[in-house]
């Protein structure tokens, strides 16, 4: 799947996530499996609450842990395709951007 820093990345309204001892699971009804998510991919998640462009991801991911661009850009469109392969996230949603 191709990812372009350009592209709106948004949570699908199926997904049920629970935060416990500082860590968040996702749970997708359709098949129940549990995913758990490392600080990072926590971090992600919770950004992209509302939808977020691939680009303003990355800038978080930049910022927040003082990564290179080029770490920070590998980092978020590896757990981008992860999750969208998952069926977790959806690419190019029809809701607004938020600029938040």
């Amino acid at each position: 799947m191709s990812i372009n820093v350009k592209d709106i990345i948004c949570i699908k309204k199926k997904v049920i996530q629970k935060e416990h001892n500082d860590t968040l699971y996702l749970v997708d009804p359709k098949t129940e499996t549990i995913h758990t998510l490392n600080e990072t991919a926590s971090c992600i998640w919770k950004y992209i609450q509302k939808p977020k462009s691939v680009l303003n991801i990355i800038q978080m991911v930049t910022t927040t842990y003082n990564v290179s661009r080029l770490q920070a850009t590998r980092d978020v469109i590896n757990f981008l395709e992860i999750y969208l392969d998952r069926n977790l996230l959806e690419k190019n949603p029809v809701s607004t951007l938020s600029t938040e």
